[in-house]
């Protein structure tokens, strides 16, 4: 399976989360689309498919988000149509298949199987089983004919240059610190307790200071963290990112970043507890070049990662112009008195 196609179907998936609703249902229409055949969307079913999608985000969505999802619907609708033209097809084993390619469910699970765990979920509450495989295969179908007549786009070496000039400061590598810590934990404990606890934390420091211990033995030794003490105390690489300094305070960040391989550091305290720190490497910032491995991948270059970033923004240039190219063709009529009170929030869903 090719990496556009892959891309295509997460596409499709995530756009599956906004765009289901049934056409079982019928009352004043919404929205006429002709493409190749006359077809509406009802009031009703733009009514469920928000219903669903606010669920999901658990939010109201503002009047742009919801005409994003009418705009979504009306695209499914000329795609659908086109894909039916084309005589695509998918069978529920199809959707199965690809639903493993994408790792959302096990391999080897048998289609028995896996519909007695959707009808055991909360998610069969919100939709039947039956419901959920005719609106993926439906979107397996369009996103089928959308690469279909998608001709794969490869970035030339001089566009993936640019591309790189062009955002470099997206290929700097913070300076990161790999820390490990003996760890003296006061959750939960009385202020009374919490200072008994800092005075071994001080106590464990001075062993370590005065050579009586060494700090990978008072880790074994006194540690509280289950998790690191195997690992000699080792919490791996920190890089300093508003999410870290809110986890483990400005003290325990900012001590981190003053020392150097080697270096010990006093008692530090977090809200979790105090720590004993020790630097074990430092590797300083530094702009990654193209030929450089990409760290959160390192089977795959710098230059394989813009690549891949730049197939998918072409691919999805290409999408926007193809169902610009099919909408043109079309004529669409929204009944816009009735679309004024979805989109400026008068009309909720309930």
């Amino acid at each position: 399976m090719t990496i556009l196609k892959k891309i295509a179907l997460f596409a499709m998936l995530t756009t599956l989360v906004s765009s289901i609703y049934s056409q079982s249902l019928s009352t004043q229409t919404l929205v006429t689309i002709n493409y190749l055949k006359a077809e509406t969307i009802s009031e009703a079913e733009y009514k469920k498919t928000l219903k669903l999608a606010q669920t999901r985000m658990g939010r109201a969505l503002s009047g742009e988000e919801r005409r994003m999802i009418l705009e979504s619907m009306i695209n499914d609708i000329i795609v659908m149509q086109a894909a039916d033209r084309a005589n695509i097809r998918v069978s529920d084993i199809d959707v199965i298949q690809k639903l493993q390619e994408l790792g959302q469910i096990p391999a080897g699970l048998s289609l028995a199987l896996i519909k007695e765990q959707y009808n055991s979920s909360p998610l069969a509450k919100e939709q039947s089983w039956d419901d959920m495989m005719f609106h993926m295969r439906r979107e397996i179908a369009k996103q089928n004919y959308v690469v279909s007549q998608i001709k794969p786009r490869d970035p030339t070496n001089a566009e993936i240059d640019k591309a790189y000039a062009d955002h470099k400061k997206n290929f700097i590598l913070s300076t990161r610190v790999g820390v490990s810590h003996i760890f003296f934990d006061t959750q939960g404990l009385s202020a009374d307790d919490k200072r008994k606890k800092l005075q071994t934390a001080q106590d464990v420091h001075r062993q370590i200071t005065a050579g009586g211990v060494t700090f990978e033995q008072a880790v074994r030794r006194y540690s509280e963290d289950p998790n690191s003490s195997q690992a000699l105390g080792y919490l791996g690489p920190i890089t300093d990112s508003p999410d870290a300094r809110s986890f483990l305070g400005d003290e325990f960040m900012n001590t981190v970043f003053s020392m150097k391989p080697g270096q010990i550091s006093q008692v530090v305290s977090t809200s979790q507890g105090y720590h004993i720190l020790k630097i074990t490497d430092r590797e300083e910032e530094k702009l990654l070049t193209l030929e450089d491995r990409n760290p959160f991948n390192p089977e795959m270059s710098v230059r394989e990662l813009v690549f891949q970033q730049l197939q998918m923004e072409y691919f999805e240039k290409d999408v926007e112009a193809l169902l610009k190219s099919m909408r043109e063709q079309s004529t669409i009529n929204i009944n816009e008195n009735m679309w004024d009170g979805w989109e400026k929030g008068i009309k909720n869903p309930v």
